[in-house]
């Protein structure tokens, strides 16, 4: 059941892209919708005929596909897409604004704002040249990484909540009200929704006691997003956030076992937590950026060398310095643990750019 729902996303997602590719414009629809017309009575034709109900309706969701693409020049610019935009900025101002009182430097400020809310407008060429030299411009872009940050701190913070099964589910829906607000904030750009749409989907099967299906949340996830917006397949947010998910779902459990199985080897009397979380951070680097490198070179035809390097200095320190930016931004108006905080992520936001500056160098 599960490889035929997978089968029928993709072929779905399949339509979206002929449809992409060919310029399909409403003008089509004559001689779509008669087609879809036509494939449903065989439908229940080819009910005990698995072969042929399997090939129909392959077809009948390539031309729902197709037919999203027709009509999104009427339906996607909607007015409750506007209303969420407009809704998002204005918010997105406003933390914008608390992140500014909470530092003092320019550069940690344009910093701050880039990794919590993706305004990197005034943001320097010289420091985003760097980013992009080292290797780590992912982390400037709102992200899946983000999402997983975030969606961390929350969990950690309303564990107090207990494991009891109704307290998981306040803590679930709580957890997945905050992310869809984070979604909102950030525009709901593909990765973040797709990270949004995961976790989610992950939660609740934890919650039905139903087993996890990775691949299927991930296919779930692009289905959902594609037809909000059939366009959001051509762009290469969506497209490199997608491969590098997929590259880590696909690798990171048979790499992650045999880590374990040399560390326990290697490790018989002493904690190889630390070794684990290293070796671990540089094989989901690794994973990412061979699992996104044909679309990398496809469409900026260069990757930087000390890749693996950068992203095991950079992404915990990107990681802690949103836990501490935020922190700040969240307990400025309070004496002492305000003023502590924002100088931890000043100084954690400039040992940033400066390790960014030396690794770009």
């Amino acid at each position: 059941m599960k490889r035929i729902g997978a089968t029928l996303a993709g072929c779905y997602l399949g339509g979206i892209c002929l449809a992409l590719c060919f310029s399909v414009s409403e003008s089509s629809l004559p001689l779509i919708i008669p087609l879809i017309s036509l494939l449903i009575p065989l439908l229940f034709l080819f009910r005990g005929r698995d072969a042929h109900f399997i090939a129909v309706l392959c077809s009948l969701f390539i031309l729902i596909g197709i037919q999203r693409v027709a009509l999104s020049d009427r339906f996607y610019s909607s007015r409750w897409e506007t209303f969420l935009t407009d809704a998002g900025e204005r918010i997105r101002e406003k933390v914008g604004e608390k992140i500014e009182r909470s530092l003092s430097s320019d550069e940690s400020r344009t910093l701050a704002k880039s990794l919590l809310i993706g305004d990197r407008r005034s943001l320097s060429k010289s420091l985003r040249g760097s980013f992009t030299a080292a290797g780590v411009s992912h982390t400037l872009a709102l992200s899946g990484m983000h999402v997983g940050i975030i969606w961390s701190l929350i969990s950690i913070t309303l564990s107090f909540l207990g494991v009891s099964r109704r307290l998981k589910i306040v803590r679930a829906v709580a957890v997945s009200l905050i992310i869809l607000f984070y979604a909102l904030l950030t525009g709901f750009s593909p990765s973040v929704s797709r990270a949004c749409i995961m976790l989610s989907i992950w939660k609740i099967g934890d919650l039905i006691s139903t087993p996890k299906s990775r691949f299927s949340s991930i296919i779930l996830a692009a289905v959902l997003i594609c037809s909000v917006n059939p366009y959001t397949l051509t762009n290469i947010g969506f497209q490199l956030s997608f491969c590098s998910v997929f590259g880590i779902v696909a690798l990171f459990p048979t790499i992650e076992r045999s880590i374990r199985v040399v560390l326990k080897r290697r490790h018989r009397r002493i904690d190889g937590k630390v070794a684990h979380l290293f070796l671990s951070t540089m094989a989901i680097s690794l994973i990412c950026q061979i699992s996104t490198l044909p679309i990398v070179l496809w469409k900026f035809g260069s990757i930087s060398a000390n890749f693996l390097i950068s992203n095991i200095v950079t992404v915990p320190l990107v990681t802690v310095s949103i836990y501490t930016t935020a922190a700040s931004a969240l307990m400025q108006g309070l004496p002492l643990i305000g003023s502590l905080l924002s100088t931890l992520a000043e100084n954690l936001l400039s040992l940033l750019a400066q390790v960014v500056r030396f690794l770009g160098s």
